[in-house]
């Protein structure tokens, strides 16, 4: 009876050792299928934030375009306004030049 219990024991031991071991493979299948998902979630993020990334440079891109744009039409509108004035003051200086010349020439011509 001892031998029949021993090799029941036995058996019973490599039932368990079995149950274990494919316990064991199932569990590695388990961490490889995780470790998957988790790369391909991380990918998708990484897409996704190099998108976005893109997508703001883009905008931000052109966000300077139009304020360089409105920047140029400002400068040149102020470049005409003074230019404008710098004509002004042209016109009446040589204006004045001209009267003093004149008024000169007549102070000499009554003399």
């Amino acid at each position: 009876m001892s031998d029949d219990v021993l090799v029941r024991l036995k058996a019973k031991e490599e039932e368990i050792e079995a149950a274990i071991n494919i316990a064991k493979m199932q569990a590695a299948s388990i961490k490889e299928g995780a470790l998957k998902k988790a790369r391909e979630v991380k990918l998708s993020s990484l897409k996704r934030l190099d998108e976005d990334a893109r997508a703001l440079a883009a905008m931000q891109g052109e966000e300077l375009k139009n304020l360089s744009a409105k920047m140029d039409a400002e400068a040149g509108s102020k470049a005409a306004e003074l230019r404008k004035i710098g004509l002004k003051n042209m016109d009446e200086a040589v204006e004045t030049v001209l009267r003093r010349v004149m008024e000169a020439l007549s102070d000499k011509g009554d003399a």
